[in-house]
């Protein structure tokens, strides 16, 4: 399991059956990302580059 981060929902509950799985995640104030802002595409970016550290 992953641990807590500010740039993702944390998760509240799974449910695996061994044929199905289902997660339940916190709800999050926000939207998607505009793919034409470079500030969004820049806030992506620095996002996902957290993750690899």
């Amino acid at each position: 399991m992953l641990p807590p981060a500010p740039y993702r929902a944390g998760l509240q509950a799974s449910y695996d059956d061994g044929d199905w799985f289902a997660i339940l995640l916190e709800d999050i104030d926000g939207g998607h990302p505009d793919s034409a802002d470079p500030g969004d595409r820049l806030r992506v970016f620095e996002a996902v580059w957290q993750q690899t550290v």
